[in-house]
C-alpha cells in the first residue's frame, strides 16, 4: 500500500466449549502463524497470512480467534471462519458448545491525521476506546 490508500485487517472469533484444548489452559497464546489448514485451503495463506490468538477461560472453555492483520482487502469473514474451523478440525479440537461469536475489521492506512486538528484527534481516541469497549 502507498500514500493514502486504506487496507484492512479483519478478525472471526468464537469462545467454545471443547472436548479437549491441545494449548496449556494457564497461557494465552498470541500470533501463532503455523499452519494446520489442509490443501484445499492453503491457497488462502498466500492472498490472506492469518495468525490464531488463543485465550483459555477454563480448561475446557476456550476463545480462539483467526486474524488477518492486514491486506489489501480485508479479509472476509466467511473466510476467516472457513480458515479457524478447519484449523482447529486438524488440531483436533472438537467444539461441544458455541457460547459466543465475533467479528471485527480493523482499517489499516490512510492519509496521517493534521496536528493541528486536536479535536478530531480527541474524537478518534474516543472512537478507538469505544471499539475496544465493544469488544470487551
Amino acid at each position: 500500500m502507498q500514500g493514502s490508500e486504506v487496507g484492512g485487517g479483519a478478525a472471526y472469533g468464537v469462545e467454545v466449549e471443547v472436548e479437549n484444548n491441545p494449548y496449556d489452559p494457564s497461557l494465552m497464546v498470541f500470533m501463532d502463524y503455523r499452519d494446520y489448514t489442509k490443501p484445499a485451503v492453503q491457497c488462502l495463506e498466500a492472498e490472506y497470512p492469518t495468525c490464531l490468538y488463543v485465550m483459555p477461560m477454563s480448561p475446557t472453555r476456550v476463545f480462539f480467534e483467526e486474524t488477518c492483520l492486514a491486506s489489501r482487502d480485508a479479509m472476509p469473514f466467511d473466510l476467516l471462519k472457513k480458515k479457524l474451523m478447519s484449523r482447529l478440525d486438524n488440531m483436533g479440537v472438537r467444539i461441544i458448545k458455541t457460547y459466543e461469536e465475533e467479528w471485527s475489521y480493523i482499517p489499516v492506512g490512510g492519509s496521517l491525521p493534521h496536528t493541528e486538528q486536536k479535536k478530531h484527534l480527541v474524537l478518534q481516541l474516543a472512537w478507538c476506546i469505544q471499539l475496544q469497549a465493544i469488544q470487551l
